[in-house]
């Protein structure tokens, strides 16, 4: 009876000590839990403070992204009016150009050949004239020498008009080079607004290209966002693993708790039967 006595003494002892270690394990996993959760916790305000953050600076960019997209079209726009304006204007000022270098070739045509018959009949007029001043010296007849002043007065008539010719081409040489000049002018003009309108077309890739590297950056927060809630989904597995292996070390300790309420129940009944 002793030695019973003394086996289920040593059965509660174990018992009790096995309840012990439950009851300390079972703290255990309960400051781990605790823990955990804060951890988890912790963490959660922070990617939580961060995604806040994150949808923040994904709204600015989109909306700075909008606000890029609308200038660079109302600029290409701009640049594309203003470019039809100076074409036409230039057109104009060309095709005008053009009709008075046309105009201004054939006077000068016209003038050529008015100024060769000119001289033609100024050389016929001077050998008439030489004639008529030969037969004068000859004949000493008063109306040749009346006719030779008359040739003479001609020849100066003519030649005035043949300095007045030469003035004339002389001006439109002037105005041939001017509208040569202008032509230059409106070429090199023209040169330098394509080059400013490829500055704008750099420009615009430069803007497209910073677009872009918006949008990347858009989707790379969006792709940390998704990671950042895969971890939340992981960490909350954890939190559920280890609470289910706590219910089960719960569940555990009740049983043990039992089995040693049983045996003191079964230890107290044997004592009063011995008595």
């Amino acid at each position: 009876m002793y030695a019973d006595q003394q086996a289920q003494q040593h059965e509660i002892d174990r018992l009790t000590a096995l309840l012990t270690e439950c009851l300390d394990e079972h703290d255990i996993i309960e400051r781990n839990m605790q823990d955990k959760e804060e951890a988890l916790k912790a963490e959660l305000d922070g990617l939580s403070t961060r995604l806040d953050s994150a949808n923040s600076e994904k709204e600015g960019l989109q909306e700075e992204l909008r606000e890029v997209k609308a200038r660079l079209q109302v600029e290409a726009e701009d640049q594309r009016s203003i470019l039809k304006e100076k074409e036409r204007r230039w057109t104009e000022e060309i095709h005008e150009m053009w009709q008075g270098k046309e105009a201004a070739q054939y006077g000068l045509r016209e003038t050529t050949v008015e100024l060769e018959t000119l001289r033609s009949q100024l050389e016929d007029l001077k050998k008439s004239g030489k004639d008529a001043g030969q037969k004068t010296e000859s004949t000493l007849n008063d109306p040749l020498e009346d006719e030779n002043s008359a040739l003479k007065r001609k020849v100066i008539i003519l030649q005035k008009r043949c300095e007045q010719l030469h003035k004339e081409v002389s001006l439109l040489m002037q105005e041939k080079r001017a509208a040569l000049d202008t032509s230059f002018a409106l070429q090199t003009q023209n040169h330098a607004t394509r080059a400013e309108l490829e500055d704008v077309v750099a420009e615009l890739r430069k803007e497209q290209k910073k677009s872009l590297q918006l949008l990347k950056d858009a989707n790379t927060m969006e792709n940390e966002f998704l990671a950042m809630c895969e971890k939340v989904k992981e960490l909350g597995d954890s939190f559920v693993a280890t609470r289910n292996s706590l219910e089960r070390v719960q569940t555990r300790n009740e049983e043990l708790e039992g089995a040693m309420k049983r045996l003191r129940i079964t230890a107290v009944r044997k004592n009063e039967t011995r008595r």
